[in-house]
């Protein structure tokens, strides 16, 4: 079932999704984005920002992390191995209820789980063998989740940067700028 929530300061910074993505979500928000929040939070107020400055500051790094959170959650599943020095598909073997996961699950539904039940079964099982991993990752791939998780995390760093507008123009707003973009759309 869809809810609607406010996940920014801005009444402009809604977004609708199914409940349980928000929470998969929101998981991320409290994992990855609250406790880098502080440090530019952190600097705004040192530097002897506005109120809504130091607001902004704290959901910029907020909103950031969630995306990056997120893509790190895609490339955890299409990256190359090499070069993202970890096992591809390890929250698949650990179970980790991520966006994609959750909105692969919900766009199956019960019947379409049960018909993949067997590929499914991989899911949350640490000694699933690679082509079992490979199986549910295509699945994933099939129901739109890996492209849904692209699409989240990149709407979560494009109003990262839109805080950024409470910042004066120069190189530090540019430099934070730059760090969102890196951090969602890398590729290991």
């Amino acid at each position: 079932m869809p809810c609607s929530c406010t996940t920014g300061a801005d009444p402009g910074d809604e977004i609708t999704v199914p409940s349980s993505q928000h929470g998969a979500a929101e998981w991320h928000g409290s994992q990855a984005g609250a406790p880098q929040a502080g440090a530019p939070q952190g600097g705004a107020i040192i530097g002897g920002g506005t109120e809504d400055q130091i607001q902004d500051m704290y959901e910029y790094a907020r909103l950031a992390g969630i995306g990056f959170q997120i893509w790190d959650d895609v490339l955890g599943l299409i990256a190359d191995e090499k070069v993202l020095g970890k096992p591809v598909g390890s929250d698949i073997r650990n179970g980790k209820r991520t966006l994609i996961a959750v909105h692969a699950l919900e766009s199956l539904g019960a019947k379409g789980q049960k018909k993949h039940a067997a590929v499914l079964k991989a899911f949350g099982d640490e000694k699933a063998t690679d082509p079992q991993v490979k199986k549910v990752i295509a699945l994933f791939q099939e129901q739109g989740s890996i492209q849904h998780g692209k699409e989240v995390a990149l709407d979560y760093a494009r109003r990262a940067k839109e805080k950024l507008a409470c910042l004066p123009e120069g190189r530090e707003k540019q430099l934070l700028s730059e760090v969102v973009d890196f951090s969602v759309g890398r590729e290991s």
